[in-house]
């Protein structure tokens, strides 16, 4: 088995912001492939630890900027190459394409978390749409990249985030960077 199949396979035990700047230190930014799929992993881990909206947003804020340093790297699998993409590049675009909605689910998980009126979240519902927007973004961003059609979802999805801003009143608020 390779080894970014193995970590793939495996889910850390990652519970708050401490625990992920933890495991960011064993994530392996060399390999961007293995890297890659230790975050699906991590993220896999979320739903089955049962991991509560706020410190799934904790950790989703301390893993972000390394998510795009790993995606950078991996982009240059599938980006930019003839089209149609081989097996490799095909493969490679599909992983980026799963890790960006998983990423995006999280979000959004805590978003709605957020809208329901979770007191340890209300103050968060506008980065946390944000953010689920952003990687909605990016999924549209990366198949072009790819040379591929986008996925209208990822544009549905958008849809979605904007109106429930604005049904909760936080269309215009910023959000850090």
């Amino acid at each position: 088995m390779l080894h970014s199949e193995f970590l793939l396979n495996q889910r850390p035990e990652v519970s708050d912001a401490q625990g992920a700047r933890a495991w960011l230190g064993t994530l392996p930014l060399t390999d961007a492939r293995a890297a890659h799929h230790a975050l699906a992993a991590l993220l896999a881990s979320f739903d089955e630890q049962a991991l509560a909206p706020r410190r799934r947003l904790d950790v989703l804020e301390t893993i972000r900027s390394a998510f795009f340093e790993v995606d950078a790297q991996y982009a240059r699998r599938y980006a930019g190459k003839p089209v149609p993409l081989g097996e490799a590049e095909r493969n490679a675009y599909s992983h980026a394409q799963a890790l960006w909605q998983k990423l995006e689910g999280s979000y959004a998980h805590c978003a709605r978390a957020a809208a329901a009126g979770d007191p340890a979240l209300r103050a968060h519902l506008a980065l946390c749409l944000a953010r689920a927007a952003a990687f909605a973004c990016e999924r549209l961003k990366g198949a072009l990249r790819a040379g591929q059609a986008p996925g209208g979802d990822a544009a549905a999805a958008l849809a979605q985030y904007a109106a429930l801003a604005r049904e909760h009143g936080v269309l215009a608020t910023g959000v850090p960077d």
